[in-house]
């Protein structure tokens, strides 16, 4: 039996909507055509499906995908036995190239061709003010999101397909290759120049581990969003050492959204835009209205003003009560009394920030004990301090026995202090 064909007529065929213009050899393009090719083989339109198939491949030669599926069909029409048959050895490559049609397939319902304003995955409870760009990696759909947000509102701008870790997600270890979950920055870029072909167009590097990953013990390092290598259009769903991958036009789009130059020569600190990009990697998300989220809001918006006003009034008894442990409370404070420059600045910035100008974000986790961690929950708030916003603050939340939720640990990025 033709596995091509089982594969496509296993999942339910969904309405192709139409494409909005684009350059025809743009990846969004080839997003478009292997959506049609292979909703016409799912719904059982063979020789429409072939013709699709071979204007793919002409119009798309490093398409290894769109390759296989003209080859494979127009075998098909010769009655010949195709690679995908050969169920008695099939190559790591041949199976990454089943498992992307799968995974495009699957991905059809997700595929949009205008903004949709006011959707965010449900882990997102608020975004600040100070968020200009939301990058959503759905590490379970191999898809990425565009989200552009104007004060605190969101848009979601463009879809399309991701690779990610050869070993799936939730990333413990160094070179387990898995890819982590929660929330980072980007706080760096490798120009094509600077990189090895591997990479492709350049790569954005994210600031993994971050202060909860390396509280729960978790390793690792040099994880990016990047290119692919220039002779390919994309990589396997399951192929990279915990990165996330993209095709290289994909990726040069999302670089330009985010307002960053290209730094041709290092990995340095981005230049940021008015606002500031953030990006989440999870899985299995969830889509609502982020009106939704209202009394969520309204529950961390009241506990982080608990928490910036034990700190502006240096209550003890408050402040122990936040805390899971009391021995980073007890270190500022101790700094407070010595009159440490930083410290009191920091504080005094804290005060002046508003709650619903934060980002709050539920981290995401796998549900199974085989992640090996206590089954916890944690939330994240985000946000920016100083005359310029130049200050980031994270505070991580978890959730206690006694249903209560207490600060694990605290990350500041202080910019010139």
């Amino acid at each position: 039996m033709k596995l091509i064909i089982l594969l496509c007529m296993t999942v339910f065929m969904h309405a192709l909507w139409a494409a909005p213009h684009q350059p025809p050899n743009s990846s969004q393009a080839l997003d478009r055509q292997l959506a049609a090719t292979l909703q016409s083989l799912s719904a059982g339109d063979m020789a429409q499906a072939r013709v699709l198939a071979r204007q793919a491949a002409r119009t798309f030669p490093n398409s290894e995908l769109a390759q296989l599926l003209a080859a494979e069909l127009t075998a098909v029409s010769a009655h010949q036995r195709v690679r995908a048959a050969k169920t008695e050895q099939i190559s790591p490559a041949l199976k990454g190239l089943l498992q992307e049609a799968r995974v495009r397939l699957l991905n059809q319902s997700n595929s949009m061709d205008s903004p949709i304003e006011q959707q965010l995955p449900s882990e997102i409870i608020q975004l600040g003010k100070d968020v200009s760009t939301l990058v959503v990696a759905d590490l379970a759909s191999f898809s990425l999101y565009h989200i552009s947000v104007d004060q605190g509102l969101p848009t979601l701008m463009r879809q399309h397909y991701i690779g990610g870790g050869k070993a799936g997600f939730g990333k413990r270890l160094e070179g387990d290759n898995k890819t982590p979950l929660g929330l980072y920055n980007i706080d760096g870029q490798r120009s094509d120049a600077s990189l090895p072909d591997l990479y492709g167009a350049g790569a954005l590097t994210l600031d993994y581990p971050n202060a909860l990953d390396r509280l729960l013990g978790r390793t690792g390092s040099g994880i990016w969003l990047h290119g692919v290598p220039h002779n390919q259009r994309n990589r396997a769903p399951l192929s990279s050492e915990g990165c996330v991958t993209m095709s290289n036009d994909h990726f040069i789009t999302l670089r330009q959204r985010l307002s960053l130059e290209q730094n041709p020569t290092t990995s340095s600190s981005v230049p940021m835009p008015s606002g500031r990009p953030m990006v989440f990697l999870t899985h299995d998300t969830r889509w609502v209205d982020a009106q939704q989220q209202r009394e969520e809001q309204l529950r961390f918006q009241a506990l982080f003003t608990r928490y910036k006003q034990a700190w502006a009034q240096q209550s003890l008894a408050e402040l122990l009560s936040l805390y899971e442990t009391p021995e980073p409370a007890l270190d500022r404070l101790d700094r407070l009394d010595q009159n440490d420059q930083d410290d009191n600045a920091l504080v005094t910035q804290l005060n002046a920030v508003e709650s619903g100008d934060i980002s709050i974000v539920r981290n995401p986790s796998i549900s199974s004990d085989d992640s090996g961690e206590p089954q916890q929950e944690f939330v994240i708030m985000r946000l920016q301090t100083g005359s310029s916003n130049e200050n980031q603050l994270s505070i991580y939340w978890a959730k206690s026995d006694d249903g209560k939720w207490r600060v694990v640990t605290e990350q500041w990025n202080i910019v010139n202090s």
